[in-house]
């Protein structure tokens, strides 16, 4: 992922924000976030597939196999680049 698709990513993510302090839901919040993971997850597909097929051109049937494992291991590392972010910048 790139570091301009990463600040797509995270400018999405700020406009999240907690309505209510006290946990409750704002009236559409959960359908709002609902449709932003939905919209998020069609942005990673397309992520994940430019990446397959650029691991496929570029490695062919010999290499490719171990382009996808290393790209299957940036996506994996997400998560905890996710958990770190959050920590350090909105907590």
């Amino acid at each position: 992922m790139s570091g301009q698709d990463m600040r797509k990513l995270m400018e999405s993510l700020e406009t999240l924000s907690e309505a209510n302090p006290d946990g409750t839901y704002s009236d559409g919040e959960q359908e709002e976030f609902a449709e932003y993971l939905h919209h998020l997850q069609n942005e990673l597909n397309t992520l994940a597939l430019e990446g397959i097929q650029k691991c496929v051109e570029m490695g062919g049937q010999f290499r490719s196999p171990s382009y996808i494992s290393q790209l299957k291991k940036q996506f994996k590392m997400m998560e905890n680049w996710i958990e770190w972010t959050y920590k350090k910048d909105f907590k």
